[in-house]
């Protein structure tokens, strides 16, 4: 059969540091390489599903409890950042 990549050995071997943020007095997590449904969402437009994906339910229940509003300019701002974090540029 040939040899295999191995993309489950290449997830265990990952040494990138999650990307931090903090939004209304608290601090969020995004993942160190982001799930490829987060590409998906932004190449649809999708943004606030993008984020969805990125934070997972916990946070995403924390953020959307929030009085503050996470308005369009901290999301690309946000989004910019942590794209540069994991090595890829915003789409326009």
């Amino acid at each position: 059969m040939g040899d295999v990549f191995d993309l489950d050995a290449l997830a265990r071997d990952a040494t990138a540091e999650p990307f931090h943020f903090r939004f209304d007095g608290h601090e969020y997590d995004l993942p160190a390489r982001p799930d490829i449904r987060f590409f998906a969402a932004l190449e649809a437009e999708k943004l606030n599903d993008a984020l969805r994906i990125l934070l997972g339910t916990g946070q995403w229940d924390e953020i959307m409890r929030s009085e503050a509003v996470l308005d369009d300019t901290m999301l690309a701002a946000l989004l910019k950042a942590y794209l540069g974090h994991v090595g890829v540029d915003l789409p326009e």
